[in-house]
């Protein structure tokens, strides 16, 4: 794959297509090799290069776009809560984030269910009739206090029906505790769910260490087809993996989980870690996974895979995201006592904590300025995938916010993915004459 740039058009060239994006429109389309050898600074046809320029100068549409939403500074208004259901886990994850053992340095069996309803009704009171609020259970392990999200989820219901608010609820788990009574406590609140699985057990019972034998990825299986039992009650039941230089094999880890009975793959590479060699053969291996995933099934293959699924969507509304997420703005994790933080990398951090007092911020958000869009951060403005990406992951780029530049590693993983499905966003909707010309006018 070559790239080329210019202004704020994109060349592409994979798998003998030339093709161009737009960073500010978020416009796909196939180009002549001469447009690419013009980006590349390359002499070309005069008239390639005045066709660019012209496609350069266009802008989105704001007032007819469907990114309006996400477009405007979020208020401060919760949208997204996260909950600590427990701070305990029955697995001990060798790049564990949550203190190393799902505690995040205080091991607390069961969330202060007291604590948490009063600040629901906070939350639920500023919200406007027909807003979506989401929560999602975690931990820990939360299914080590399935009724704590019961009771959760039904205080929040009865309270959001009074204003008309819609409700969703989604549950992190590694899987291994999805007994038949857990089930259908969990099939009362019809949530979406998350498996937490790294690939076969060779792989993950050694990255996912077991505290008891019992706890192994063969009990995740039979939970996961203990679910699909239930597959109605349930909005979607995907996987979620994580890769370092204990497993990097993408490949192989999409071609185990394709043989359980889910509905998509999440592929994540290590937030924690910073080696420069694994994060390009984690690239190299989403590469291979994803032609692998295009060749067995076109595009609805593809598309099981979370990130690529994202991104068709937002190539196909427009939608331009100036915030990788909602920290420091409408999202915010409770854990397992009740306190507020900014999100769930970020508890136990100094300055993290969201003060209980209506409006006020934690101390880190305005040290980082988190009011302001993510993309308006040093390095942001110019860079072509600011609209898709967002700005990144916060947690990641923290400790490099401050001195003025971004987590390298991160932006060139995410910038090569991004390329890669843009390149088979095209090749799923090819098909279409083309029009003649050294700038085709199809764009997707």
């Amino acid at each position: 794959m070559l790239l080329a740039r210019q202004g704020n058009i994109l060349g592409i060239h994979i798998d003998g297509n030339y093709i161009g994006f737009h960073a500010s429109t978020l416009d796909v389309a196939e180009i002549s090799p001469a447009a690419f050898f013009s980006l590349q600074g390359k002499d070309s046809d005069p008239e390639a290069a005045e066709a660019l320029l012209t496609w350069d100068q266009e802008r989105p549409d704001l007032g007819d776009s469907s990114s309006n939403e996400v477009l405007a500074h979020p208020s401060v208004t919760t949208r997204h809560l996260n909950i600590n259901v427990t701070q305990i886990c029955n697995l001990h994850c060798t790049y564990c984030a949550a203190g190393g053992d799902g505690t995040y340095g205080e091991a607390i069996k069961r969330i202060s269910v007291e604590r948490v309803l009063p600040q629901l009704v906070r939350m639920l009171q500023r919200l406007e009739p027909q807003d979506t609020f989401q929560i999602t259970f975690m931990g820990g392990e939360p299914l080590l206090y399935p009724d704590a999200m019961k009771i959760i989820a039904d205080y929040t219901q009865t309270e959001a029906s009074k204003k008309n608010i819609h409700c969703n609820f989604h549950v992190i788990t590694n899987g291994t505790l999805l007994s038949d009574e857990c089930i259908e406590i969990l099939k009362t609140f019809n949530p979406s769910l998350s498996i937490s699985i790294d690939g076969p057990p060779e792989v993950n019972d050694q990255v996912r260490k077991p505290k008891s034998l019992r706890f192994g990825t063969q009990a995740t299986i039979d939970g996961i087809n203990k679910l699909n039992q239930s597959k109605e009650y349930f909005r979607k039941i995907t996987s979620s993996s994580t890769f370092n230089h204990e497993n990097l094999d993408v490949l192989t880890t999409w071609k185990f989980l394709r043989q359980l009975p889910l509905d998509g793959f999440q592929f994540d590479f290590d937030y924690l870690s910073e080696n420069s060699q694994d994060n390009e053969i984690y690239i190299q291996n989403m590469e291979k996974t994803l032609k692998a995933a295009f060749e067995l099934g076109g595009e609805n293959e593809l598309r099981k895979i979370s990130f690529v699924n994202g991104l068709f969507q937002q190539l196909d509304q427009k939608t331009l995201i100036q915030n990788h997420c909602g920290i420091g703005k409408n999202f915010r994790i409770m854990d397992a006592n009740g306190k507020n933080f900014l999100c769930h990398w970020f508890i136990g951090t100094e300055g993290a904590e969201i003060p209980p007092v209506a409006g006020m911020q934690a101390p880190l958000a305005e040290k980082l300025n988190l009011s302001q869009p993510l993309i308006e951060k040093i390095g942001c403005n110019t860079c072509w995938a600011r609209n898709i990406c967002g700005g990144g992951c916060t947690f990641i780029h923290r400790n490099y916010l401050e001195k003025g530049q971004l987590d390298q590693n991160y932006c060139i993983r995410t910038k090569a993915l991004i390329a890669n499905v843009i390149g088979y966003y095209v090749k799923s909707r090819q098909g279409i004459e083309l029009e003649e010309g050294v700038l085709h006018e199809q764009t997707y």
